[in-house]
Parts: structure tokens; sequence; C-alpha cells
């Protein structure tokens, strides 16, 4: 099941409903004149989507939810004759808002095709950095909590401003399933001379 969508309200061309649905994100870091792709971690999202009917064709679809993103990143390195592995995972949940505007197509009598795009705003509420490195001299773990902020010490800044397409299918009963896809337009990183910015693919 992609997405679901209960219809909850029903009032003045409104509609309310709840969504719940699988996440796989990544992000990409720079600096120091390098750049690297993080590996895809799978989270979850859930919250409340409301269906705003502007004309028959035209819908405002803005949603309030709460969501998992983060990369993992693995790398081995080799420093005078001797191998170096690191594991890593960051995963940082956000309550985020995205302001869609979508153009629905019938479908016949039963369903619409809907696609749109728009702005989202997300907060950092909650995070986790894990870091496993391995060497001839043994394996050291890091597990903490992110710590939000704008300062060299910080792991992240906690706003993300990104931009969202999203495409799918709404039946008249109510139920849609839907495709999205979200990246970040801010610079995460609190850090001088590196860039982190994620994207995101929700089911």
């Amino acid at each position: 099941l992609t997405a679901l969508t209960v219809t909850g309200a029903a009032m003045a061309q409104v509609n309310i409903g709840v969504h719940t649905g699988v996440n796989f994100s990544s992000a990409k870091a720079t600096g120091s004149g390098q750049s690297s792709d993080g590996k895809i971690l799978v989270g979850f999202h859930a919250g409340v989507t409301a269906d705003i009917a502007l004309t028959p064709e035209l819908h405002a679809m803005p949603m309030l939810q709460f969501i998992q993103k983060g990369t993992k990143v693995k790398d081995e390195q080799t420093l005078l004759g001797q191998s170096i592995k690191a594991e890593g995972t960051t995963t940082i949940n956000y309550v985020q808002l995205p302001l869609n505007i979508v153009y629905n197509f019938d479908l016949g009598e039963s369903a619409k095709f809907f696609v749109g795009t728009g702005p989202s705003i997300a907060y950092g509420v909650s995070g986790k950095i894990k870091l496993s490195t391995s060497s001839l001299l043994g394996t050291q773990t890091t597990d903490r909590k992110i710590n939000f902020g704008g300062d060299q010490a910080d792991d992240s800044k906690p706003f993300d401003l990104g931009w969202n397409g999203l495409a799918g299918i709404k039946f008249n009963n109510g139920f849609a399933l839907m495709l999205n896809y979200t990246h970040s337009l801010t610079d995460l990183s609190p850090a001088d001379n590196t860039s982190y910015k994620g994207r995101s693919f929700g089911l």
C-alpha cells in the first residue's frame, strides 16, 4: 500500500484525512573539494492531509506530518598499510509541512489522477548518530543524540526548507495512493566550508 488517506470530514469542499507510509532518504555532503552521496535510509511518515478544492481540477493539498529522514554511510580507507572501515547511520525526526498545489485528471467515475508541487518546511525535533569504526586496533562505536543549532560544534541546523513533488490516484471512496519526492534547498551543515543537503522519496 503506497499511502492511505481516509476522509474524516467534508465541509465546503475541504476533505481532511490521515496518511502513512514508508520513506527512503539519503543526503549529499560536500567539503574540502570532495563530495559523497550517502546510502538510503528507510524510515516512515505519518500525518494529516487537507484536500481543498480551489476549482474542480485545481486543489491545495497541505500536509502536517512526522517524518524520518537521514542517510547511511559506509567507507573503507587504507592508512599506513592498515585498513580502516567505517559504517554509520544518521536518523533525523522532523515535523514537516508540505504546501502543495495539485491538478486533478478524471480517470472515469471512480477515481482521479493528480500531480502537484510546492514548498516544504521541516523542523528537526530529535535524531541520532550511530558510527562504528574498525581497524587492527579494534572497533570503536558512537551512539548519541543529534545536536541541533547553528554553531560549529552542532550536528545539523534544525530548519529544512525544501521543494516537494507528488503524484497519485484518489478514489471516490476516500482512499488514495501517492508518491512524493522532497529535495532540500537548505544547507543543513552548521560548519564552515561544508554542505549537507537531504533528499527523500515517500510511498
